[in-house]
């Protein structure tokens, strides 16, 4: 399961040392020998602009057949 952004903002430290050194038990490998310093600030920086602050939406989405009916 990825990580939910949404619960809590990494500190800009944090994001960059997972980034560079990957997390340990996770699908989240090290990238720090793949991407410059610059590239990894932006990603750092846009991964936490994916952070919202307050209660959280539910999406919900309907799916229907091709004759109008629920699945």
């Amino acid at each position: 399961m990825p990580t939910d952004f949404t619960r809590e903002l990494l500190s800009e430290d944090a994001a960059l040392r997972a980034l560079r050194r990957g997390v340990a038990g996770t699908s989240m490998a090290p990238w720090g020998d793949r991407l410059s310093e610059q590239a990894m600030g932006a990603v750092t920086a846009y991964v936490r602009s994916l952070f919202q602050a307050g209660p959280r939406m539910a999406c919900v989405s309907t799916l229907t057949d091709a004759d109008g009916s629920s699945p």
